[in-house]
């Protein structure tokens, strides 16, 4: 476990990444990532029947980017390196 804190500055942190990526991307192509995962998760999450179920489903930091770049065609590596293995404030 984690302190309430931690859990909240991790939350606000993954806002706020999201928030940055869909500025670089554009709107349009940010929506498009966002669709094309939530129809990976239909297609291999259809046997959850309750919304419960999907509570602790996961998609992996690696995961997420490969989606990006197969959607975009833009591989982020700098961001990737900014965002997620470093604090934001290189």
């Amino acid at each position: 476990t984690c302190s309430p804190n931690y859990a909240e500055m991790l939350y606000k942190k993954g806002q706020l990444i999201m928030r940055i990526l869909e500025i670089r991307l554009g709107k349009d192509q940010f929506i498009k990532v966002l669709q094309r995962i939530v129809v990976i998760a239909l297609e291999y999450g259809g046997h959850f029947d309750k919304p419960v179920d999907w509570y602790h489903t996961v998609v992996s930091i690696d995961s997420f980017f490969n989606t990006v770049t197969s959607v975009t065609g833009r591989e982020l590596p700098s961001f990737i390196d900014l965002f997620i293995n470093s604090g934001g404030h290189n």
